[in-house]
């Protein structure tokens, strides 16, 4: 789906991926500790970007994504600080499980994707 407004950084594709069930299709979900089950939804915008890339142990591919959003915990005196959340999704072999960690910085996806080992 695409919601471009033709502008603003956090617009833009999105893909939602589905896998057959006893109903049709469903949408593929991840598991992630302390966090309930969510609709994996990879997201293309100028603040967001998502690939594949080869699992660590070797076994197939992930899909790494990073976010860059405002920090509104940050003070009001600091201005315009970003945190980026680098989520990594693997396939576990029954399930999908969603790791993720956040960081203070800036990210805009004209610049190189991150290195995979920046992904939990």
């Amino acid at each position: 789906m695409d919601l471009s407004a033709g502008l603003g950084s956090y617009s833009g594709p999105y893909t939602r991926l589905a896998e057959p069930d006893v109903r049709g299709f469903g949408w593929l979900t991840a598991d992630s500790a302390g966090v309930a089950e969510d609709t994996i939804t990879l997201v293309s915008t100028l603040k967001t970007a998502w690939r594949t890339a080869p699992r660590t142990d070797g076994r197939g591919q992930d899909l790494l994504m990073i976010l860059c959003r405002p920090d509104f915990s940050a003070p009001d005196t600091v201005p315009a600080r970003f945190v980026l959340t680098f989520k990594r999704f693997t396939f576990s072999g029954q399930r999908w499980e969603l790791r993720q960690r956040q960081t203070p910085g800036c990210y805009e996806s004209d610049e190189p994707f991150p290195p995979a080992n920046r992904f939990p």
